[in-house]
């Protein structure tokens, strides 16, 4: 056994340079207890691999014989550097980016090195943060095990802790520099750790797939972030995508993943059969420990020359809970979906096709992470900006730079109780929306607006806009948000978008509300602490180019724990006439069902195409109350609904949320559903509409008469409608909503 004394360590650091610093990709690469060289390029990936001298003055080295490894190992595998003494031993990686986001990889190849043949156990930190129980179950297996993070300060450390269950030792070390906007989850809050679950047919445990039917690994230069993509297990039934596109997959602005096109293409779907199901738990490999939170990753994009009258929709959920109703995976152009679900029992991921659907679904990628909860120590304050370790903070921008990519506030392009908002575009021609605090706007002070800023940052839904940046420059007070090009909810129901754009079908328009519906869920039971919107209108509702729906406008949203606002003090009334729920002027604290009482005005919107407040015979109305009187005095839906979509759309459908909308408007707010009932609720509204839109069933077979009557109070009596989806065969559309699933952090 070579054992190499720590004062010959220290003379051959001498020999060699003293690494711990990035290379001109961004990476840092250490084959642990390697002293052949200094360094030397990986044979696979061309990559330069360092030796581990320099990025820590402990421990010792010995070799590894790789007939006692699983094949085709990587060279690193062949060394380990390991840890006899002390409890904590560290590696430091250094002259990183304070608030950088980075990826960070663990390999251990025990392969009975020290001729003990007892696999240890230890666990692994990044800084003061766990990071992994390492758990060597096989000597001849790898081990791989990685986290996605933020720096708090200009190094990172990776301890191995020894826990009395054998010697710590590791075998490879990288670091990658991610983007800041990449993996939104990973925030100063919180880690991501890619979850490490055995699979048949699968070499490593760590749950980060391609679904190609090839054996190889993608990774760098094919993924310049140099994430390890393996092949996912066989599935009997499951085939490569036919008939594959050639060209390129193209990443959706505003990309925060990352996507390689040689990966999206790598596409598997189903042969002759409906869903395709990928179940994970959990095994010996990591400890998830009580109740986790898992985030899951997935990726899709059409890659098959099929013809203009085929369709391929499906269901995509989590845990039987929707996260994505009725998707069509768009040509050559990446979609990623994320989603939170808790708990340590099996789960699994559904993709199901809708009966409207000619074809199977397919997916191209998937990761599964475990979300770790931060330190607090490990992030420190400042008075004017936010904490160091703020995923965001080389989004700070200063006054002037907003100046320049508003090209100087030329394009206003709305305007709301915070101030005017500007379009604008960023270095890399990045379109973005800048919102301007006014003076007269009521903010609070320096530390009130960043406390805000700090909320916005750890939010991320596909449903609500992203916040890309911040100003705090002494006067002014900025928010940089993404630009949303297909304008507000409101203005394309009024025909106010500039070029006029087609009137909303109804199928479009129970899609909007579906999509808004789950960005407030998230908001109401996702977040910690729970947040209530507090201006909910379709103004604050914003589209993209395709349609997708997304809530704007956080600036009056607050924080809520159990069903109220946490404070010591009133809070200042806040909303929009005619969306405001009366039941806030008298309560002294808002609550979720102020939310809901406001979304099911948008909802009357939606379905009237009307403004939330009318004028009758001279005299302002709210809506809401028009809408209650109209139904209450028998007359039918038909004389309420838009002329743009009453004589083409399924009656039945927009009865329900009509109903929906009368629950949500109720004038106890105790009587009211929650978000998620008005989730599950949309949904069967969204499947009735697609099925009497669809052009593969007789319209005469699935409409339900409009003869329906309303109810003033108590939730819609929806036993019709499920009734009507059950004869459609439609699997999976009514789900329970208990389960948490959209991204939290």
């Amino acid at each position: 056994m070579s054992q190499w004394e720590p004062a010959f360590v220290v003379t051959l650091s001498l020999l060699f340079c003293i690494h711990g610093q990035l290379d001109n990709l961004g990476f840092i690469s250490i084959d642990c207890g390697y002293i052949t060289r200094p360094s030397y390029p990986d044979f696979k990936t061309n990559l330069t691999y360092v030796a581990d001298v320099g990025f820590t003055n402990t421990g010792f080295i010995h070799t590894v014989d790789v007939g006692n490894l699983q094949r085709d190992l990587a060279q690193r595998y062949t060394t380990v550097r390991y840890f006899p003494n002390g409890t904590r031993n560290c590696y430091t990686l250094k002259q990183l980016t304070r608030g950088g986001k980075y990826l960070v990889r663990a390999t251990f190849g025990y392969g009975n090195y020290d001729a003990f043949n007892s696999p240890p156990a230890f666990d692994l930190y990044l800084g003061a943060n766990y990071w992994v129980k390492v758990n060597i179950t096989n000597s001849s297996r790898a081990y791989v095990h990685e986290t996605i993070a933020v720096s708090p300060s200009e190094f990172l450390q990776v301890c191995l802790v020894n826990t009395g269950s054998g010697t710590p030792f590791i075998s490879g070390l990288d670091l990658r520099s991610l983007p800041a906007n990449f993996y939104p989850e990973a925030n100063v809050a919180q880690s991501l750790v890619l979850l490490s679950f055995f699979r048949e047919t699968v070499s490593f445990g760590f749950n980060r797939f391609h679904f190609g039917t090839d054996e190889h690994h993608i990774r760098y230069p094919v993924d310049r972030y140099d994430r390890f993509w393996q092949r996912y297990e066989d599935i009997p039934g499951w085939e490569d995508v036919p008939d594959k596109i050639n060209g390129t997959v193209k990443s959706p602005q505003n990309d925060t993943y990352g996507a390689p096109s040689d990966l999206m293409r790598s596409a598997s779907t189903a042969v002759n059969a409906s869903r395709m199901d990928l179940p994970w738990s959990s095994d010996a490999s990591m400890d998830v420990g009580i109740g986790p939170e898992y985030i899951v990753v997935l990726y899709f994009a059409e890659v098959q020359a099929i013809s203009d009258n085929l369709l391929r929709q499906f269901l995509v959920s989590v845990d039987n809970t929707p996260l994505a109703a009725a998707f069509s995976p768009r040509h050559m152009l990446a979609d990623v979906f994320s989603g939170t679900v808790l708990g340590s029992d099996q789960h699994s991921i559904s993709l199901i096709t809708t009966i409207i659907s000619d074809l199977p679904p397919l997916i191209s990628a998937m990761e599964i992470f475990l979300g770790r909860t931060l330190n607090e120590s490990s992030t420190g304050s400042s008075d004017d900006v936010l904490p160091e370790a703020d995923p965001y903070k080389s989004r700070r921008f200063k006054y002037k730079e907003l100046q320049v990519i508003t090209n100087d506030w030329r394009n206003v392009i709305g305007e709301g109780g915070f101030g005017h908002v500007y379009a604008g575009q960023l270095e890399d021609v990045t379109d973005v929306a800048v919102k301007v605090e006014s003076q007269t706007s009521l903010r609070g002070n320096h530390k009130q607006f960043l406390a805000e800023v700090q909320h916005l940052t750890r939010v991320h839904h596909k449903n609500l806009v992203s916040l890309i940046g911040y100003c705090n420059d002494k006067k002014h007070r900025c928010l940089v948000y993404e630009y949303m090009d297909g304008g507000t909810l409101e203005g394309r129901l009024r025909g106010r978008e500039d070029p006029p754009e087609p009137p909303l079908t109804w199928l479009q328009r129970v899609n909007i509300a579906l999509g808004s519906a789950n960005g407030l869920n998230y908001l109401h039971t996702m977040c910690s602490p729970r947040l209530i919107h507090r201006d909910v209108k379709a103004g604050n509702i914003l589209l993209t180019a395709n349609l997708e729906a997304k809530i704007s406008d956080f600036g009056l949203t607050r924080p809520s724990i159990h069903g109220t606002v946490e404070t010591r003090t009133i809070t200042q009334l806040a909303g929009t006439p005619g969306y405001m729920d009366p039941e806030s002027l008298q309560a002294s604290h808002p609550s979720e069902s102020n939310d809901v009482y406001s979304f099911g005005v948008v909802l009357m919107v939606v379905i009237t195409g009307r403004t939330a407040i009318v004028t009758i015979n001279g005299t302002e109305k709210n809506l809401a109350q028009c809408v209650r009187d109209w139904l209450s005095s028998g007359r039918g839906i038909e004389a309420i609904a838009d002329p743009m979509i009453r004589d083409d759309c399924n009656l039945s459908s927009v009865e329900m949320v009509a109903q929906l909308a009368l629950d949500c408007t109720e004038p106890a707010g105790q009587d009211r559903p929650t978000m998620a009932d008005v989730v599950t609720t949309l949904t069967e509204s969204l499947q009735l509409e697609m099925s009497w839109s669809s052009p593969h069933s007789m319209r005469s077979s699935t409409t339900i008469s409009s003869s329906a009557g309303f109810t003033g109070s108590g939730r819609a009596d929806h036993d019709a409608a499920a009734d009507s989806i059950a004869v459609l065969q439609v699997e999976q559309a009514v789900v329970e909503t208990s389960t948490r699933y959209v991204t939290c952090e």
